[in-house]
């Protein structure tokens, strides 16, 4: 699909739940790609906004074709090297990891989670949380040294599932730790 139809698209990953109107984003200057920053240059593309054209889509595709993947995020490093010249962070509000890392947090908590596997979701502004990171029982130095670190936002712990919530992006470690990707609703 090309979405050539709609003047402007706001994209949302499926585990994302808007809380509050976010009719400014259609708002925002034209003529760029509008993301949340996860640290300059890069972006989170879990939401981002666009306009679609029949130029992007063939030169999208063309670029795919001759781009190597790579092993983190797939899909999100393709993105941002594609659209880098274009890049414009979105506001502050909408930007769950600085919020969050800066403590505008407005916390509430959820009493029931829409993902079956979630006991609750904490509110974090407009967003709720997103990915976590579950690492290995086997690996607790591991934990505890991402857990001190300044990205992590906050420790979800239980008998069963240690994890370390770092905000839209994941956490992978080398070596004999195994980690599960879950996502959380935003």
């Amino acid at each position: 699909m090309k979405f050539v139809e709609y003047e402007r698209m706001v994209y949302l990953d499926a585990g994302i739940h808007v809380l509050e109107n976010i009719d400014e984003l259609f708002e925002l200057d034209k003529g760029h790609f509008y993301a949340a920053k996860l640290g300059l240059p890069y972006s989170n593309t879990g939401m981002f906004v666009h306009e679609p054209s029949m130029v992007t889509a063939a030169a999208l595709l063309d670029a795919h074709r001759v781009t190597p993947p790579t092993s983190f995020l797939e899909e999100q490093d393709f993105m941002n090297m594609f659209f880098k010249d274009q890049y414009k962070p979105i506001p502050l509000d909408h930007n769950l990891v600085q919020a969050m890392l800066l403590g505008h947090t407005e916390d509430q908590q959820l009493e029931k989670s829409v993902l079956p596997w979630e006991e609750k979701l904490t509110r974090f502004g407009r967003w709720l949380t997103a990915k976590v990171a579950v690492l290995a029982r086997q690996n607790p130095s591991a934990m505890a040294t991402l857990a001190a670190s300044s990205a992590a936002v906050g420790v979800i712990t239980s008998a069963a599932n240690p994890a370390i919530c770092f905000g839209f992006y994941t956490v992978f470690l080398a070596g004999t730790a195994t980690i599960t990707i879950s996502l959380r609703g935003m």
